[in-house]
């Protein structure tokens, strides 16, 4: 799925699978509201955009709100800022959200905003989530329901220059549309990030804060790195 140009599009229970290019791709201030996705299997293919690879590209002041289905408790809401929204709730074990099995990344954001709870990100070729370029990113698990980053190629988690340490005038303001109190940054919380072929989480010039019931564990490089001011709470 392509939107561009301040399209728009809402999508339930589809299978989004095989693709070359992004699985999912919003650019352009677009808005895509899915429910109970599973985003699996988009090829590498370098002569398309969108990736080459990723499961979910989103960029340019888009928004995607990805949410479980109807019938269990709607997900909580959040106020969207200027740029991507991403919330994402899992459903029941034959209704979930799986981004999974794909050749690139499985979520990727260019100055985005992703929130994610209870959801699988895993067996992706490239990292579980990449975050560049003034990305906020939060990820939330139950107690029941943890949140699982596992067996991707590259890092559970990768931020580079996403960081809410420094002032704001010191970053690049590249039509930057994040507002002051909305700076770059991640929490993490109830989530476990396993068996990645690369770090657990990896930060560069970025800043995550990490809460209750953590499992950083199996990956093959550290579980942490954090070069650059980059910070960890």
């Amino acid at each position: 799925m392509h939107l561009d140009r301040e399209q728009t599009a809402s999508l339930e229970n589809d299978l989004i699978t095989g693709n070359a290019g992004a699985g999912v791709e919003v650019r352009g201030s677009s808005v895509a509201l899915l429910t109970n996705p599973q985003v699996s299997g988009t090829l590498n293919d370098p002569r398309r955009r969108g990736g080459p690879g990723d499961g979910i590209q989103v960029a340019d002041d888009s928004k995607v709100i990805v949410s479980e289905n109807q019938r269990r408790p709607r997900p909580t809401r959040i106020r969207p800022i200027d740029n991507i929204v991403i919330t994402v709730q899992r459903g029941n074990t034959s209704n979930q959200t799986l981004i999974t099995k794909n050749a690139g990344n499985g979520i990727s954001l260019d100055n985005a905003t992703f929130q994610i709870t209870n959801a699988e990100i895993s067996g992706n070729g490239a990292a579980g989530i990449l975050g560049t370029d003034f990305s906020t990113l939060s990820v939330n698990g139950t107690v029941r329901n943890e949140s699982l980053i596992s067996n991707n190629g590259g890092a559970g988690i990768s931020l580079s220059d996403s960081s809410n340490q420094r002032p704001l005038r010191e970053f690049t303001r590249r039509v930057l549309k994040v507002r002051t109190n909305d700076l770059p940054g991640a929490t993490v919380s109830q989530t476990v990030i396993e068996n990645n072929g690369g770090d657990g989480i990896s930060l560069d010039d970025s800043s995550i804060s990490l809460s209750t019931g953590m499992e950083i564990k199996d990956n093959g490089g550290s579980g942490i790195v954090a070069v650059s001011h980059s910070l960890v709470n």
